[in-house]
């Protein structure tokens, strides 16, 4: 049977999206490269925007600088749902990213749901956990399946088949976003996990959900919510350096210039910390976070939250 005229304009938008996608990916895959210190810089801030945004597709919404401060100083109490639920997915996407382009086995696919879904623990409960063993099971053995094709489109469509599948009680949807990053990687042939995904999604939310029934239109939509995501995330990373620069330039010159650049870098991916989380991730005493704490108060770079001293947090809002 020949092609109609509508399946070529069909199969021309599939392959523009497909193509902006893999361009997008690779750019962004290029810059992630780049990156001096990105564990520390670049990561914390890619995975809380990407936390947020999967959160909100799940109705659970969060404020960046709630989730942040949480992140900061974790034992804080009294916080809301959402932004629990967002540090849940953050902490399952440091998981999937510590895995590189390397495919999750059936434990590890329990474990990314288990720490994503802490705030619920379903793992934990009799009545959910054989269903979550067999999810990660079958889960595993369709990347498994999809690897040994080694074809990018089929990898777009394993990441429909997770999104549709309404399984891990139902956070399907969740899972198929945390599987993404690395799904896209070996798609596009990547170094490195690709983050954006998520928020390009939740801005077209209603158009990947109701492209999701068909593969065609998963094909064309999907590709060009990744594609829109990822080049925000590569326009980010870009705007690293400048930013470093600007904070850094507004820090005295003095004997402790090496660690106000170390704490410098530490704020952009960290905006929100206490004495004690800036002291552990220097490594320097208490006395040396304070003197650094001080120089940065003295730039008019933090802002202090709370009044006891043991229980303050310092804000740093240009790197927020």
């Amino acid at each position: 049977m020949s092609m109609t005229e509508n399946d070529h304009d069909t199969l021309l938008v599939d392959n523009i999206a497909f193509v902006s996608a893999a361009a997008a990916c690779a750019r962004y895959d290029e810059n992630f490269q780049t990156i001096p210190n990105r564990d520390v810089v670049y990561i914390p801030a890619a995975l809380r925007r990407e936390a947020l945004a999967i959160a909100s597709l799940e109705g659970a919404g969060a404020r960046k600088e709630n989730l942040a401060r949480l992140l900061g100083k974790r034992e804080l109490t009294n916080v809301e749902r959402g932004t629990r639920i967002a540090l849940d997915i953050y902490d399952a996407l440091k998981l999937v990213v510590s895995l590189g382009t390397d495919l999750p086995d059936r434990q590890k696919i329990i474990e990314i749901f288990e720490v994503s879904d802490a705030s619920f623990g379903r793992v934990r409960r009799p009545e959910f956990l054989w269903s979550i063993e067999n999810d990660a099971l079958w889960l595993q053995g369709e990347l498994i399946e999809v690897a040994e094709k080694n074809d990018p489109w089929a990898w777009m469509e394993v990441i429909r088949t997770i999104f549709n599948s309404g399984r891990f009680s139902s956070t399907a949807i969740r899972m198929a976003l945390l599987m993404a990053p690395i799904c896209l990687a070996k798609a596009f042939d990547c170094k490195s996990p690709i983050l954006g995904t998520a928020e390009g999604v939740r801005r077209q939310n209603d158009e990947v959900r109701e492209s999701s029934t068909s593969a065609i239109n998963w094909a064309s939509v999907f590709t060009g919510a990744v594609a829109d995501g990822v080049r925000i995330e590569t326009g980010l990373i870009k705007e690293i350096a400048p930013g470093r620069a600007t904070i850094a330039a507004l820090c005295p010159i003095g004997r402790s210039t090496s660690s106000i650049g170390r704490a410098i870098d530490y704020m952009l991916g960290m905006p929100v910390f206490s004495m004690k989380t800036l002291a552990e991730a220097l490594k320097v005493t208490d006395r040396g976070a304070k003197d650094i704490v001080d120089k940065l108060l003295d730039a008019d770079l933090l802002e202090i939250e709370g009044g006891v001293k043991q229980n303050r947090l310092f804000i740093c809002r240009r790197a927020l």
